[in-house]
């Protein structure tokens, strides 16, 4: 316990979630969880501003009570809090610049072939769909982790909504720019820009986020308050499970090498599908500008793929160590 229990001794209560966490070891998030999850004893105070009470007493019989096999909690501050870590963020981050590069760049490849006609309305629309897409991406990939967290159900299906809705939106508002009408000149016979963007949209923006970043990052959220819960032994038949019969009850993982196996895939196919492109281009003003959007494009699309399985790898790495530092202290 931490020093403030020195304080209080005489009074012998905690009058916030502030003390009450410090008390325990943890961080006020958690300790919230510990109440609603698993019965931490706290009353809460009548008045115009609500407050919490906790004898400590009370505190370290509810502390004693849960050391049991398979359900101790870690007396000691977490490192896999309820926060996401700095570094963390500035990965969500970085995914959701270059997620909404993919628009960006998409955008301005339909049109390349008649820039000097769309150059215009282009370089207005860019900034404004890539705000959109980050802060919606980043909103959703909050909604998802406050749901999760607070076990609320369909945190998966709210996110992946939001990314969905999101594009489509997105969509619609571009096809006041991008004419339905063919503007990349092909040997064979080209898609309409409109057309050509939804597909980019719907084919390939979609399912790379969803099975790289949005099923991984659910999962492990939902791991991480598992572990919060107590139920390291469940973490951890998951993780050591070869088979893949295991799966959580309300998140769907994946190994980390199936992913890169997919994603190795994926970057094959989008490596032969931009050469093929390329190969049937009619020589035109814009051509060189139209490449290099292409290339551009398919480098962050697969830069965004190795980020998330690349942090996905990292994070089942700090699950296995806090579960590893779970069966310890049973042990011990």
């Amino acid at each position: 316990m931490a020093d403030l229990a020195g304080q209080r001794e005489q009074q012998g209560s905690l009058r916030t979630w502030k003390e009450i966490a410090e008390y325990l070891g943890v961080s006020v998030r958690t300790a919230q969880l510990w109440e609603k999850e698993r019965g931490l004893p706290v009353r809460r105070m009548e008045g115009v501003r609500p407050q919490v009470r906790a004898l400590t007493q009370d505190l370290e019989l509810w502390w004693q009570s849960q050391q049991q096999p398979g359900q101790a909690l870690r007396p000691t501050a977490e490192t896999n809090d309820l926060r996401v870590e700095q570094g963390e963020i500035w990965h969500l981050a970085s995914c959701c610049l270059l997620y909404a590069g993919l628009f960006v760049l998409d955008l301005f490849l339909e049109v390349a072939y008649q820039f000097d006609r769309f150059r215009l309305q282009a370089l207005v629309a860019a900034p404004l769909l890539g705000m959109w897409i980050g802060l919606s991406a980043a909103f959703g990939l909050w909604l998802a982790w406050r749901m999760t967290m607070s076990g609320t159900r369909g945190a998966f299906a709210a996110m992946w909504g939001i990314f969905v809705c999101s594009a489509l939106i997105a969509f619609g508002a571009v096809t006041r720019v991008l004419p339905a009408e063919p503007i990349t000149a092909l040997r064979t016979l080209p898609q309409t820009a409109q057309a050509a963007f939804l597909k980019n949209v719907v084919l390939y923006f979609l399912p790379l986020v969803t099975l790289a970043w949005l099923i991984p990052f659910h999962c492990v959220i939902y791991l991480r308050r598992q572990i919060l819960l107590g139920k390291t032994g469940n973490v951890q038949t998951l993780l050591d499970d070869r088979r893949g019969t295991a799966q959580p009850a309300a998140a769907i993982y994946i190994r980390a090498g199936w992913l890169w196996i997919s994603l190795f895939v994926v970057g094959l196919v989008s490596i032969f599908a931009t050469q093929d492109l390329l190969s049937k281009l009619v020589p035109g003003r814009f051509s060189n500008l139209f490449m290099l959007l292409a290339i551009a494009k398919t480098s962050v699309y697969l830069s965004l793929g190795v980020a998330c399985v690349t942090w996905y790898s990292k994070a089942l790495g700090s699950i296995r160590r806090a579960c590893a530092e779970g069966a310890a202290a049973n042990s011990g």
